[in-house]
């Protein structure tokens, strides 16, 4: 069992990572699909979503996944069904 010296000791000796925008390797490889000749401009910022962009955007994943989730709702709906009429 660890005194209490040792655990205090531990939490300040504790690594503290920062995110400073640094490649340590670029995966900009030639013949790769994705390679982008001339390099990737870190410093261009996304563009910014009007209403009807974001409101389009949410409603076509919605209307992705609604069969989907139709199908499984469906499903358990039947499986209740079914059980209901077997032991009702």
């Amino acid at each position: 069992m660890k005194n209490k010296k040792e655990t205090e000791k531990t939490k300040q000796d504790e690594i503290v990572y920062i995110d400073d925008n640094r490649t340590v390797a670029d995966m900009n490889v030639e013949g790769m699909p994705w390679y982008v000749k001339g390099g990737y401009d870190k410093k261009k910022s996304p563009d910014k979503l009007s209403f009807k962009e974001r409101f389009a955007l949410v409603f076509g994943a919605y209307r992705a996944y609604l069969p989907v989730v139709a199908v499984i709702g469906g499903a358990f709906l039947l499986v209740f069904l079914l059980f209901r009429v077997m032991w009702g």
